[in-house]
């Protein structure tokens, strides 16, 4: 029984009508309609373009039109869906359509002679089914899960009709054969458009799904794209061991690599077993990151299979997580080894939190492998592992064989491992001394740390125990030695015993230098290592670190370093050696400048003490000249000797007369001790002068004036300062006495309010007035802001 709804108005002919909730869709003569059976609004969304068979479907509230080849998805409002068309052909006049369905998200598409089946999620097609010969496909009818193909066969005298019923294959069956064929990408487009992220076992499903499409690529060969799969599943490891021949041992026959590269490409079969390897470590760091391997050792590991295992022995099997640590480590050893991979070895036994293997049953192994291994990779896995199980001195005696082999690799690696080793775990003195020899030759810079940045020296050994030790080191023993004194010298606070010894070992060098070239002194020598050390020794010496000046001294004496005689005399006090060498060093040309600077540089006043042994060599000129004119008489040779005698003397006179004006003034001038020194024959003004040249008398007004203007400057300080103490002592006395009277019409000057009858009022120096609580700041005066607390009144 029926009512009578709505009518619906339709403005022209069509020949096919589509109901999608509340909108109605029409296929008339060339186009394709909507109309609101609400609103009576009419809108054309596609064109037939010259299609055979027009087609309107509605498809999850979304409109599917066929216009030319195409089907396209349209939504509830007729704008088109993007990436959302099927070329089904259906403007091609010869294998024509004949009905078009839908089933579930399945496109069926019948035509004369074959069934097309397009996916309606990815628009793809999905399956082609050809007709019998002879058979012509008349139409589609579709219920539940089954799907009726209607065909007659056009080639017997009597025509026939054949019924074909279609069951749509299970999604898990579906899978099944795609993988089965290694269509993944197939197969995971029917996995995800029959699984709901949303429900409760989708997870569960999803990694059974990886499981058995990285198990079909891996057979497959396709090892990269395999890995993929597995690295978000919990796979067996132990399958994947299996495939390496002899890994498990040779007790039991498993299906490996070998059988599966049929061909037998060795490239290949190593790309299997680097991918078996990254499988493993990514297992291992999987356990190590999700279990607590000391507490959970018996704490049993479960794992999903794939259903038609290469290996059905280890499925519906399951292991403790200390059974499973201890093959992955291993087999993880064992494989490192036979790919002769020393980096991902040192990485492995570097990074591992927890090692599990099997020691004992590992160092037979390794020694066994070690006699036919050309590579020295089992000797170098063989030191990891006995550093690992803290055999240290076992690892040590490996890693100094590996060492002398003379391979730079093989020796760079066991310098560094060794000097790990000592630095970390070794503080037996013996020990230390043996095992950094070798480290000390090939690296003295790594060697050097064995013993400058060890922790536990302090318990065993001395410095100077090393200091003598490294000077028996053959080949570099001057670097060694020098660079562990400069590292005590810049590290230690001490009582400068190192800083002598550093000195000492510096000037050792410079000798040695000297001797090389068959040389007495330095000054001769252009060595480069001579001018580098020497640097260093004055460096040393004008540092803050305290040393044996007197020590040092006499190590250098006689061999020409004036520099640092001198610098060292500083040291101790001793200005008067100091300035008889500098004497020396200007003695030939009259040039005592650096003399004159080395007593300007000192906190002592050593310009008279200059000043006096000029005179004596002034007093040698002289003897010098008179023992000159007894020889003037033998010839040629004894006038010029008699004038270059005379010259020298007269330019040393002028010197000395010149250097009495230019320190006239000067503090560091002794003033009595210089009267004391000018010689009896200088007389206070000599005949002839000019006015410009220099007198005994002009020196002396200079002395005096200098010394009366600072004796007068003194008296008129002392006067200047009684004068203020009596002004100061005036002005409080007058403060003192000051009174003030407040009327009632004075202002505060804040307020500008009476401070007639205030209880209380503020005074400030300058004569400001204001009431108590108008003023902020009892030092800083309101009006003027003078701060009266940084001055005095």
């Amino acid at each position: 029984m029926f009512a009578k709804g709505f009518e619906l108005p339709v403005p022209r002919s069509f020949t096919e009508i589509v109901w999608n909730d509340k909108v109605f869709g029409f296929i008339f003569k060339k186009t394709y309609a909507t109309l609101n059976h609400q609103t009576g609004a009419v809108a054309e969304f596609a064109q037939m373009n010259n299609t055979l068979y027009p087609y309107l479907a509605v498809f999850r509230e979304n409109w599917l039109a066929l216009s030319g080849d195409q089907i396209s998805m349209y939504d509830k409002l007729g704008k088109p869906l993007p990436n959302s068309s099927i070329n089904v052909h259906a403007a091609a006049k010869g294998n024509s359509i004949q009905d078009i369905k839908i089933q579930n998200y399945y496109l069926i598409v019948l035509r004369e002679g074959v069934i097309q089946i397009f996916n309606l999620v990815d628009f793809s097609e999905v399956q082609e089914i050809d007709l019998e010969r002879g058979e012509v496909g008349r139409f589609v009818s579709c219920e539940a899960n089954r799907v009726l193909v209607c065909a007659e066969s056009s080639q017997k005298k009597e025509s026939l009709t054949r019924v074909m019923c279609l069951r749509t294959v299970p999604p898990k069956e579906q899978i099944a054969w795609l993988l089965g064929q290694t269509k993944i990408d197939e197969a995971r487009k029917v996995f995800s458009h029959n699984n709901s992220p949303t429900d409760t076992n989708y997870e569960t499903k999803k990694e059974a799904f990886n499981v058995e499409a990285g198990w079909q690529l891996f057979k497959e060969l396709r090892f990269d794209e395999a890995f993929e799969f597995f690295g978000s599943v919990n796979y067996d490891p132990r399958e994947f061991l299996a495939l390496v021949p002899d890994l498990l041992g040779k007790d039991k026959k498993y299906l490996t690599l070998t059988d599966l590269n049929k061909t037998g490409n060795e490239s290949i079969y190593k790309e299997g077993v680097r991918t078996i390897i990254n499988l493993t470590e990514y297992k291992r760091k999987y356990l190590e990151s999700s279990f607590d391997i000391e507490k959970e050792g018996k704490t049993q590991v479960e794992f999903i299979y794939p259903s038609t295992p290469v290996n059905e022995e280890f499925k519906g099997t399951s292991c403790t997580l200390d059974e499973l640590m201890e093959l992955i480590d291993n087999c993880l050893i064992k494989l490192y080894v036979q790919e002769k991979d020393v980096r991902q070895l040192q990485n492995f036994f570097e990074t591992a939190k927890v090692l599990k293997c099997n020691y004992r049953e590992m160092r037979e192994h390794l020694k066994n492998c070690a006699k036919a291994d050309e590579s020295s990779t089992s000797d170098i896995c063989l030191a990891f592992l006995l550093s690992r199980g803290a055999s240290y001195v076992e690892a040590l005696e490996v890693w100094q064989t590996l060492g002398n082999k003379g391979i730079k690799e093989l020796r760079d690696l066991a310098c560094g491992e060794t000097s790990n080793i000592l630095l970390n775990h070794i503080s037996d003195k013996e020990l230390l001394f043996k095992y950094a020899r070798m480290v000390l030759i090939v690296n003295p810079d790594e060697g050097l740390k064995i013993f400058t940045h060890n922790p536990n020296l302090h318990r065993s050994i001395t410095e100077d125990d090393i200091i003598e030790y490294l000077g028996r080191i053959n080949g570099s023993k001057m670097q060694l030695k020098e660079n562990y004194l400069e590292h005590l010298v810049s590290s230690k606070e001490e009582d400068g015993r190192f800083t002598n010894l550093l000195a000492l070992h510096y000037i050792e060098v410079i000798a040695d230098a000297v001797k090389a070239e068959d040389k007495k002194t330095i000054e001769v020598v252009f060595n480069p290592i001579v001018q580098k050390y020497r640097d260093r020794l004055s460096k040393l010496l004008r540092s803050s670190k305290p040393y044996n000046a007197s020590r040092i001294l006499e190590a250098v004496k006689g061999m020409g370093m004036s520099d640092e005689e001198i610098l060292l005399y500083s040291k101790q006090k001793k200005h008067a050696e100091a300035l008889t060498i500098l004497i020396e060093l200007g003695r030939p040309s009259i040039d005592f400048a650096r003399a004159e600077q080395y007593c300007l540089e000192q906190p002592d006043s050593l310009l008279a003490d200059l000043f006096e042994k000029l005179m004596r060599l002034r007093g040698e000129a002289k003897v010098a000249v008179e023992k000159s004119r007894s020889e003037e008489a033998k010839g040629e040779a004894g006038e010029k000797e008699a004038e270059s005698a005379r010259q020298y003397a007269a330019e040393l006179e002028q010197y000395c007369k010149e250097f009495l004006k230019k320190h006239a003034c000067d503090e560091k001038m002794n003033a009595g001790k210089v009267f004391g020194i000018i010689p009896d024959d200088w007389r206070l003004v000599e005949e002839g002068d000019g006015q410009e040249d220099f007198s005994l008398l002009q020196y002396l007004e200079l002395t005096f004036n200098n010394r009366l203007e600072k004796t007068n400057n003194l008296k008129v300080g002392k006067r200047a300062a009684e004068m203020y103490k009596l002004n100061l002592e005036a002005d409080l006395v007058r403060l003192q006495k000051a009174h003030l009277i407040v009327t009632t019409d004075r202002m505060c000057k804040v307020c500008n309010r009476s401070l007639g009858g205030a209880r209380s009022f503020h005074v400030f120096p300058n004569g400001v007035l204001t009431h108590s609580n108008c003023t902020k700041d009892l030092s800083i005066c309101p009006l003027t802001n003078i701060n009266f607390s940084n001055k005095i009144y």
